[in-house]
């Protein structure tokens, strides 16, 4: 199966949102599958060949990535649902030198709708993509949300069984004109589940930029904090993990969506 979504025509205009693309294979009964997701998608052919499965994966995918927006958001780090681990982020990734921290707010400060994944210092770089993608936060993620939504003890139940192959894997791909944002990807076996991400380095977090008050205001804490800290300059380090909290809570506000907009309706 490999369906497309509805097409615009040169006096429409383009669809909102970045480009989704979704792929499955040995998922129930699929053999493979790719989508690529428009506003309006439809599934259309004969029974029994997988168009209710995928429809599902969808739904449960939205719910566990909060969205398919220009950033990934395990939903769990958002909304504090305890059954879902905290991010591991590494402990040399977790501070930031005052110099480092300084240049942030003063990049923001100037254009925050410039500011890309590759202006974070490469070593706290980790700290982010683990906030966002933390492999086993996914890993549980998509574990209970497939077992949720297709109602099964295990969701190696839902391997296709016929074949050589005794693997099931699923992967989505976020661009935006033609360039890559986010990927996510999962195989299930009988031995378990295994996920992971990849957030690319030029990814905007604004960019359209965000209301002067509420980022304006964010900056102007940290400053603060800057002002009051101690030591030489380049010598005090600061706990980052608030300080990105902060960051992509405003980004999500600005391009994120939320888990609990979606809505599966069975025929």
């Amino acid at each position: 199966m490999d369906t497309h979504g509805d097409r615009t025509t040169p006096d429409t205009p383009p669809p909102t949102g970045p480009d989704v693309r979704i792929e499955a294979t040995n998922f129930g009964p699929i053999e493979h599958a790719a989508v690529d997701l428009r506003p309006l998608t439809v599934f259309v052919g004969p029974s029994n060949t997988g168009k209710t499965y995928f429809a599902v994966l969808i739904y449960a995918l939205y719910r566990i990535l909060d969205g398919f927006g220009r950033l990934p958001a395990p939903f769990h780090r958002w909304y504090r649902r305890p059954r879902f681990p905290e991010p591991r982020v590494p402990a040399t990734a977790k501070t930031l030198r005052r110099t480092e921290l300084r240049k942030l707010l003063d990049k923001l400060d100037a254009d925050a709708a410039s500011f890309r994944l590759s202006d974070v210092p490469e070593g706290a770089r980790d700290a982010v993509r683990t906030f966002l993608m933390d492999p086993e936060t996914l890993r549980v993620g998509i574990d209970r949300e497939l077992m949720r939504c297709f109602d099964v003890e295990s969701v190696s139940d839902l391997v296709r069984l016929t074949g050589q192959q005794r693997e099931m894997g699923i992967s989505l791909a976020v661009k935006e004109r033609d360039r890559n944002l986010w990927k996510f990807r999962a195989a299930v076996s009988e031995s378990g589940v295994t996920a992971d991400g990849r957030i690319e380095d030029d990814v905007v977090l604004f960019p359209e930029g965000r209301p002067e008050s509420r980022l304006a205001r964010r900056i102007r804490s940290w400053s603060r904090r800057l002002t009051a800290g101690s030591g030489e300059p380049g010598e005090h380090v600061y706990p980052i993990e608030a300080f990105f909290e902060d960051l992509f809570f405003e980004a999500f506000r600005s391009v994120g969506s939320h888990p609990d907009d979606a809505y599966y309706l069975p025929a």
